[in-house]
């Protein structure tokens, strides 16, 4: 399993090699300290730990700075800087102490939440920067005070004037911001309600709540403690009903009547003073602003609550003149924001911190759901964004199984990981039944035992072949220049592979290592292998992607198959090829590499179109056995892959004349990379884009199946990866990941490029990822390539991408035909893998995406989103009172503009 996971991390791995950092800069002496430059960030303190609501930290954060000899460095200023997340770290720069060592301390802020502490070294970029976590939680104990609302008085059936109010704070005195307070009428029960039984403190660690009574006379004594394992002495509120309240002040009607938070209005009664100044309105407790008055009518500004996002709900509303109250009305109030109300299938995006602070839902008689997609719509792949979903509701709703929770996808996020963990020597493929896969079995003849090629160790060493065409049995020398730690040297011309000519046809020529089990493959075996690279793979690949520039003169592309690849996974790396940037370096041979800005030259460059790829292996002699299947299967795969990179590179790099600096961005070029799989696939299965495949059409004989496992399997269980927590896929990395995170971003990027395959092609998909490929005029990477080749905004792009990825072939009608993946019915080939005998175990759901329910109740869930990520969410119930929805931050501020903030609202019932 891990080596089909991870064949093509180190593509991107190489592709991010500073190539030119040794053609420009080696042996420069760049000390900046003490003790020589900085080379290294070291963590002396844990890189994760907890902290209480508005306290430091017990230990400090704590670095040390080291050179290349692991030595410290003295005087080096260190960044402490808090990247995601509330609180501070102090000092923000720290220099290292002689013993290299740099220090801050962090203080948390007054709400719970995760927050993320980067450190690095301001003056030397390279040097890479280590992240800390702080998981910020509630005081294990509050001290909880009555601020205000005890003591009033009002008629049965009435809402209190004024609201009740409780402060929490730690032991130290701090705001306990985050903590669960619970109310709860002691005596008598029947009928009081409160606009929240359950409230969270703010950052100032003051919490409210209203309280309407019931029809019964008497005194209410009302508690409020804290829950969720915070402990407090209970507090107490005493407030009276009393049916005989009846005086001189009183309210007959209000106009409108339906009142608009934020809009003025006007009440009718009698006994109230005309000086505007001696009323007082109170609604749900808030005071209003009074505009004019007579003994007859007051004129009021209707509040907004404090900027609260409220929903439609019914609101007590009382006037006070000269101290004396009058009846209490209910009333209906009536959010400032326009309600969201759509049909199913219709989509609605609400972009900026604003916009998103405060989303309306209506009302409904009829059944209704909702799936919301929370994103941060950076364009760059930057920290993540903490935010907290808020829900409000004035009444509960009803309880039904259609509102209870379901098994999700995230849920499952720790199993798969540890799937991904077992499964790094199991194959993944698909099982034919039963009775396909014992003929299968029969079929594998028995290999026989190795032996070695007696003439290695004398074959000639060809002249170079630049400008001429290699031939069955020649015998070629390539420079290997990378090392067993991934990095790779433009001086370092040590290890030459020597190889032989296996088979050469019109685009590609398959070398194989003199050093490789030369028994493992057949001649025929090989010749079968050329003919497809030769007439599908290479002709799709370029079909889609543009002709590699031939900088060798030879007109074809070496494809190399060496066991110094399989060696690379020696640590369970699980690499099966790749591509080399440094090979399209001027080596200084005379050949038609690319030279250094100066001229510099990089002498372990091949100045070749190559591919490296893993030999098959079955005893292991050269690192983690590679039985012949195995090896087949990524034989076809990979050099589509890799061909992609190839041709991306030289169009921006030698084409396009921008230099190494002009390279795709990695998740882009993985995605494309990916795609080039698929195509590369569907041509061997003779399949058409845009036909909507299931898994039937694409897996039902063994031809087929053979070519799902070689081109399609890996990429729909990365996809299936990103599905499980999209939230925290790192989709815009700028250098490859690895393990999980790596995985997800693949996933993302290569749907990502069909989806907009299938939307953008207009019938001609080749020339829009030729688009791609070239980058327009101005050579456009990343997300701003995108915008480019397709005319739509980035954000638009990815909204738009949120709705297909939850809603296409789900059945939802009225869904517009931008949400749609045409090639794939991809729901339905996740049925397919999750019933197979063999892959079940990687997709254990039939459609893994992972969302979250909320209830139509009063609740916050807090939440981080990666840079153009999507968190999902999803609401229904059979009769939906109004709702009010909040994304904001952790401290129930409106989100920083900089964080681009949208929410992607689909009516699905």
């Amino acid at each position: 399993m891990r080596a089909p996971l991870r064949w093509r991390t180190v593509a991107s791995r190489l592709a991010t090699i500073a190539i030119l950092a040794c053609l420009a800069a080696c042996g420069e002496d760049a000390s900046t300290g003490i003790g020589g430059a900085p080379a290294l960030l070291t963590h002396i303190s844990a890189q994760l730990d907890t902290v209480v609501t508005g306290e430091s930290s017990d230990l400090p954060l704590s670095v040390r700075v080291e050179n290349t000899l692991s030595e410290p460095v003295e005087g080096i200023p260190v960044r402490f800087l808090v990247v995601s997340g509330e609180g501070s770290a102090f000092p923000n720069l720290a220099v290292s102490s002689v013993d290299g060592i740099a220090e801050a301390t962090f203080r948390a802020a007054d709400t719970p939440g995760d927050s993320r502490i980067r450190v690095d070294i301001p003056s030397a970029t390279d040097v890479a920067s280590i992240d800390f976590t702080f998981v910020t939680e509630p005081a294990d104990s509050v001290v909880l005070t009555v601020v205000a609302g005890s003591d009033q008085s009002a008629e049965p059936s009435s809402q209190l004037s004024l609201p009740f109010v409780v402060a929490a704070k730690t032991p130290s005195g701090s705001s306990a911001g985050g903590t669960t307070i619970a109310w709860r009428v002691e005596s008598p029960v029947s009928g009081a309600v409160f606009t929240a039984d359950t409230t969270l403190t703010g950052s100032d660690g003051r919490s409210q709540t209203v309280l309407t009574l019931g029809a019964r006379e008497g005194t209410y004594a009302v508690v409020a403690s804290t829950i969720d394992g915070v402990a407090s002495e209970a507090v107490r509120f005493s407030v009276e009903a009393d049916a005989n309240l009846v005086g001189s002040v009183r309210i007959d009607s209000v106009s409108p009547p339906d009142l608009v938070a934020g809009q003025a209005a006007t009440l009718f009664g009698s006994g109230f003073s005309s000086l505007a100044g001696n009323n007082e309105v109170r609604i749900e407790g808030v005071a209003a602003t009074v505009l004019d008055a007579s003994s007859e009518h007051v004129g009021f500004l209707v509040p907004a609550f404090g900027g609260e996002c409220l929903p439609a709900r019914d609101v007590g509303l009382r006037v006070l003149t000269g101290g004396e109250a009058s009846n209490g009305e209910l009333v209906r109030l009536l959010p400032a924001q326009t309600p969201i109300d759509l049909e199913v299938g219709e989509v609605a995006i609400a972009r900026g911190s604003q916009a998103v602070s405060c989303l309306q839902f209506l009302a409904s008689a009829e059944s209704r759901a909702y799936r919301i997609g929370v994103q941060s719509v950076r364009a760059a792949a930057e920290d993540a964004t903490t935010i907290r979903l808020i829900t409000r509701t004035g009444e509960e709703a009803p309880r039904t199984s259609s509102t209870a929770a379901s098994v999700r996808a995230s849920d499952l996020a720790p199993a798969v990981q540890q799937r991904l963990d077992e499964v790094g020597t199991v194959e993944m493929t698909l099982r034919e039944n039963a009775h396909r896969e014992l003929e299968r079995r029969r079929a594998v003849p028995l290999t026989p035992a190795p032996t070695r090629d007696t003439t290695a160790a004398d074959a000639p060493v060809a002249a170079s072949f630049t400008g001429a065409v290699p031939s069955p049995g020649d015998t070629l020398s390539h420079f290997f220049a990378v090392k067993t730690d991934f990095t790779a040297s433009c001086a370092d011309t040590t290890n030459v592979i020597r190889s032989r000519v296996r088979a050469a046809g019109e685009n590609v020529v398959l070398l194989e290592d003199l050093q490789a089990n030369r028994t493992a493959y057949s001649e025929a075996q090989w010749s079968a292998l050329a003919a497809e690279l030769d007439q599908v793979t290479f002709p799709t690949d370029t079909s889609y992607f543009g002709s590699p520039a031939d900088i060798d003169g030879n007109e074809r592309v070496l494809i190399l198959f060496t066991p110094e690849v399989n060696r690379l996974n020696s640590a369970g790396a699980g690499i099966g090829g790749f591509f080399l940037p440094l090979d399209l370096a001027a080596s200084g041979r005379g050949g038609g590499g690319l030279p250094g800005p100066g001229g510099e030259a990089c002498p372990a460059s091949n100045e070749a179109e190559i591919l490296y790829v893993i030999t098959p292996d079955p005893d292991g002699t050269f690192g983690e056995a590679i039985q012949v299947p195995q090896f087949e299967r990524n034989a076809r795969s990979i050099p589509a892959h890799e061909l992609e990179h190839l041709i991306n590179a030289q169009a921006r790099v030698l084409d396009g004349q921008g230099g190494f600096g002009a390279a795709e961005e990695v998740w882009l070029d993985e995605g494309l990379a990916h795609f080039a799989e698929e195509v590369v696939g569907l041509a061997l299965g003779d399949f058409s884009t845009g036909q909507n495949l299931g898994f039937d059409a694409v897996a039902s004989t063994r031809e087929e199946l053979d070519v799902f496992n070689a081109f399609h399997i890996n990429n729909f269980f990365q996809l299936s990866l990103y599905m499980f927590a999209p939230q925290a896929a790192p989709v815009l990395s700028a250098a490859d990941p690895g393990g999980l995170s790596g995985v997800q971003m693949r996933g993302f990027s290569w749907f990502f490029a069909r989806w907009t395959a299938d939307r953008f092609g207009g019938g001609d998909e080749r020339s829009f990822i030729r688009s791609l490929v070239a980058g327009g005029q101005n050579r456009a990477r990343g997300t701003a390539n995108y915008e480019q080749a397709t005319g739509i905004r980035w954000e638009d792009l990815i909204a738009d991408f949120a709705v297909a990825l939850s809603s296409d072939d789900s059945g939802l009608g009225g869904l517009d035909e931008r949400y749609k993946v045409t090639t794939w019915d991809f729901r339905d080939v996740f049925v397919g893998l999750s019933q197979n005998p063999t892959a079940g175990g990687n997709f254990p759901l039939p459609f893994p995406l992972g969302e979250k329910r909320l209830g139509y109740e009063t609740s916050a869930t807090d939440f981080d989103v990666e840079a153009s990520a999507v968190g999902y969410f999803t609401m229904n119930a059979l009769a939906p009172p109004a709702l009010a929805v909040s994304a904001v931050s952790p401290s129930g501020e409106m989100l920083d503009e900089a964080s681009v903030p949208q929410v992607v609202i689909v009516r699905t019932r």
